[in-house]
């Protein structure tokens, strides 16, 4: 679905991501994890065309390709790539605080040319989302955190998206939220949507994915999701991890 090759940002003299290739195929999760600084966020904001007002005005430097289903969509304004079924649930969650919870699915919903489909998602969403249901009347900047980042993820998948990318959904959130999120995202995906994960948990974003990348001095490896690649990540990142069968310890 979404296909990433030879990515390269560059602020001035500062390579940010450089040379960053992969693949997103239907029904995946990847999770992209590295430290602070590493460029993943920038690598997330490239992809949804983020970058593109900074690069017009010749602040930023983007080279190499990203093809959805097979078109390129690296030179495209952002509402372009969304209508092309691509969306970005940003760091921070960016949703409308003064607008209630229904108003911002209504928002979402607005790029969707079909509106009976778009009203009929949209109760399907509320179906998904007790607690968006719950507080659909209520103004958004009164959720809590955790509430907040479903939000901000109906919100997305209000747009028609079959490519999710999360930017650090779990930031900030208690580690019950946290994994109740992991849970939620862990069920996103079918045969017809695919989700690019950035996330600092790192353990608990390789235990709901199919593959991981790490990215590091905007350069990016392979880690595969078993023992071995939970190991090499706990080693990286300084967590203990208990060898046998029992669960990684994500304290």
């Amino acid at each position: 679905m979404l296909e990433v090759e030879d990515l390269t940002v560059s602020y001035g003299p500062v390579n940010a991501v450089r040379g960053v290739s992969f693949t997103l195929q239907p029904g995946e999760i990847l999770a992209l994890v590295g430290p602070n600084g590493a460029g993943k966020s920038t690598t997330l904001m490239t992809i949804a065309g983020e970058k593109r007002a900074a690069v017009r005005r010749g602040k930023v430097r983007v080279g190499g390709r990203v093809r959805l289903d097979g078109k390129d969509i690296l030179d495209q304004r952002p509402d372009q790539i969304v209508r092309s079924g691509l969306a970005l649930v940003p760091e921070q969650r960016r949703i409308f605080g003064s607008l209630t919870v229904a108003d911002n699915l209504l928002v979402a919903s607005a790029v969707r040319r079909d509106k009976t489909a778009a009203r009929q998602e949209t109760d399907a969403v509320f179906a998904q989302f007790p607690v968006l249901a719950r507080a659909r009347d209520r103004r958004a900047g009164l959720l809590s955190g955790g509430q907040q980042q479903q939000l901000a993820i109906a919100r997305s998948l209000l747009t028609g998206a079959r490519v999710l990318l999360l930017d650090e959904p779990s930031l900030g959130l208690a580690p019950i939220v946290v994994e109740e999120l992991m849970e939620l995202i862990a069920s996103l995906t079918d045969n017809e949507r695919a989700v690019l994960l950035v996330e600092q948990s790192a353990l608990q974003a390789l235990d709901i994915s199919s593959r991981a990348l790490l990215l590091r001095n905007g350069e990016i490896s392979e880690i595969d999701n078993t023992r071995d690649g939970q190991q090499m990540l706990a080693a990286y990142f300084g967590i203990d991890v208990v060898v046998g069968d029992a669960p990684a310890d994500r304290s």
